[in-house]
């Protein structure tokens, strides 16, 4: 059977016409993909905020964790090496336990922990612990006049207050 004309003008009529974009409608689009792209990327470096936070956290954490048992390690060390009897001072047993004491405090500051020698100093309670008030003449009051303990930074925070003697 043959088309007609007709039939065939039907046909075509009957095929969808698409319609050409406009402007208005390719402009409206891009808006709107900008804007997706927009929120993916504040999303992206909000995230990337938060894992640097609690990637931070969880380092201070861990830091804190390792410090905790090790200070009290230090101080016997440092308290060792400060008693050792002059007699015994070129004995290499003696020698070996400065050197590790030295290693000791090299971890530790590998860690990020830092000595505060507060000798002489202003009494801070930000950064100090007072165990005694002494009376001495010519030390000004507030003045530190010994360190029982030491006390350790980590970064510019106190991880641990200096244990003092204070002047009254």
């Amino acid at each position: 059977m043959k088309q007609t004309s007709k039939q065939k003008e039907t046909k075509v009529a009957a095929k969808p016409k698409t319609a050409k974009p406009t402007v208005a409608s390719l402009t409206k689009e891009a808006a709107g993909y900008l804007e997706q792209w927009q929120r993916a990327k504040a999303e992206l470096a909000n995230y990337t905020k938060q894992v640097n936070t609690e990637r931070a956290q969880v380092h201070a954490r861990l830091t804190q964790s390792l410090l905790t048992p090790l200070l009290p390690l230090a101080d016997n060390f440092q308290a060792m090496i400060e008693h050792a009897p002059a007699e015994l001072a070129d004995n290499s047993w003696v020698t070996g336990v400065t050197h590790i004491g030295k290693q000791l405090e090299s971890i530790l500051v590998e860690l990020g922990a830092v000595r505060m020698d507060p000798s002489e100093e202003a009494f801070d309670p930000m950064r100090h612990e007072a165990v005694e008030e002494v009376a001495i003449e010519g030390i000004e009051s507030g003045t530190i006049v010994e360190v029982l303990q030491p006390g350790y930074l980590v970064g510019e925070q106190v991880f641990r207050p200096a244990k003092v003697k204070v002047a009254k």
